[in-house]
């Protein structure tokens, strides 16, 4: 069969899926079609991005309900975009329905319980802007990024030494099963899956809303410090001498990346969470050191800290890269500095988020989120533009390098929701005996794997 021939029965079987949805969902918008270019919602990594089947924009869990019914009867894998921001662009693959959770943005803050009660697609920003300024809860570092996607991978920021990763905030969920069924998950409802949706991955339904815990925060002392590559290995050790001291209180994200087209610097995201004359005191340690540039010291909500999408333009060629590592030593800062030296372009960027204190506590009982320990998770992610075919060689081969580079002092497996689709083995060595148990109860609620291109996607 042609390739054309192949396009024109999945434009076909599209449309077929496109008229049932419509026919059984008054009220909620349906895309699908030859002629319909709303299907194609713009992924942010154009690179992996594929046309679906169809897309559906729900906005209650009774049409997702009725969706995923309707695509087991058509036989057709579902995928669920809660955000936009994925390397993988696991949201838009060809052959799929596409539930679109993003007008389900709702949030309800109780003051007397402090607990959140967010929708499916809820970002970062829009749930900060939600709570009082005083209000924080375990969140990514990126405005832009869904707060479900990153509670089922586990969710790295800067609060995790205070408060945990975001899963760590998850107290349960309301969600839809591949069946459509609706279910109510906690600790005391269905326990097994609530704790596989903590950090498990996101493969076992979708996750209509969520309650989160929170914690009052009135502001945290915030600045950036970026010092010259050629302060050496210094800052970086500097910076772990500090985490191991004050692991609870203090959340630092360094960044190597390329503002101009001179060399790449490094960039440190400093976050206290604590009485300001203490973190003033270890902020002085930072900026006494040889070649650094302090800027905008300060008390602010910590919603001010997060990183509002600057940093990640829409429609690009995206590349991404994972390790896990247990400390910043030696061999891994030299191996960082090599990395940082040799960025191909503007588009290149090598974070090292930090792992600590409250999350590192965590039983591993209580989450599927199988690394609790002290750790940074290493992420070299590099952009092209679509056109530049010898821009995106290029860039690969940095990241690969990099990635390469690091695995010498890897820890296994590594953080999923940075992991490709396809990189079945890495997520088998991070959850470890975890593993059996997530296979396990993935068959019990989606014996079909309708949700085969969710994170954390584990051998069958």
């Amino acid at each position: 069969m042609s390739t054309g021939s192949k396009l024109q029965i999945e434009i076909d079987k599209g449309a077929q899926l496109a008229t049932d949805l419509r026919a059984h969902l008054e009220g909620a918008d349906v895309f699908g079609g030859s002629d319909d270019p709303g299907v194609d919602f713009g992924p942010w990594n154009i690179a992996e991005a594929q046309r679906p089947l169809a897309r559906i924009e729900c906005r209650t869990a009774g049409q997702v309900s009725t969706a995923l019914k309707i695509a087991a009867d058509h036989d057709v894998p579902v995928s669920v975009c809660g955000g936009r921001e994925d390397a993988f662009a696991r949201n838009s693959r060809a052959g799929f329905l596409v539930v679109d959770l993003r007008h389900m943005d709702n949030v309800n803050y109780d003051a007397v319980t402090r607990v959140a009660r967010i929708g499916g697609g809820v970002t970062t920003s829009r749930l900060l802007s939600r709570l009082s300024s005083d209000i924080v809860t375990p969140t990514t570092c990126n405005a832009n990024v869904g707060l479900i996607g990153a509670a089922t991978g586990g969710g790295y920021g800067l609060l995790a030494g205070s408060y945990g990763l975001v899963c760590d905030a998850l107290l349960g969920v309301e969600m839809v099963l591949a069946n459509g069924q609706q279910v109510s998950v906690d600790a005391t409802h269905e326990p097994d899956l609530f704790w596989a949706l903590r950090g498990g991955g996101n493969g076992f339904g979708v996750v209509t809303s969520a309650r989160l815990a929170t914690y009052s925060c009135p502001h945290v002392l915030s600045t950036q410090i970026n010092f010259p590559l050629s302060s050496g290995r210094r800052p970086l050790m500097i910076i772990q001498d500090l985490l191991d001291e004050e692991p609870d209180r203090l959340g630092l994200t360094p960044v190597f990346a390329k503002v101009d087209d001179g060399p790449a610097i490094l960039s440190l995201q400093f976050a206290w969470n604590g009485l300001e004359e203490e973190g003033r005191a270890v902020l002085k340690v930072l900026s006494d050191l040889p070649g650094a540039q302090v800027a905008n010291v300060g008390l602010v909500p910590f919603r001010e800290t997060l990183d509002r999408g600057e940093l990640w333009p829409w429609g690009k060629v995206w590349g991404a890269r994972t390790r896990s590592l247990s400390r910043l030593d030696g061999a891994v800062v030299d191996t960082c500095l090599e990395g940082a030296e040799t960025m191909p372009s503007l588009g290149a960027r090598l974070f090292l988020h930090d792992f600590h204190g409250y999350a590192s506590r965590v039983p591993l009982s209580e989450t599927a989120f199988a690394l609790r320990e002290d750790h940074y998770v290493a992420a070299a992610c590099g952009m092209s533009e679509p056109s530049d075919r010898d821009g995106e060689e290029i860039m690969r081969k940095w990241l690969d390098n990099v990635a390469g580079s690091l695995e010498k002092s890897a820890m296994p497996g590594g953080y999923v929701n940075f992991l490709a689709p396809s990189d079945t083995e890495r997520v088998e060595r991070f959850y470890g005996q975890a593993a059996e148990r997530l296979r396990a109860i993935k068959l019990q609620v989606d014996p079909h794997d309708r949700f085969r291109s969710a994170t954390a996607r584990l051998r069958p």
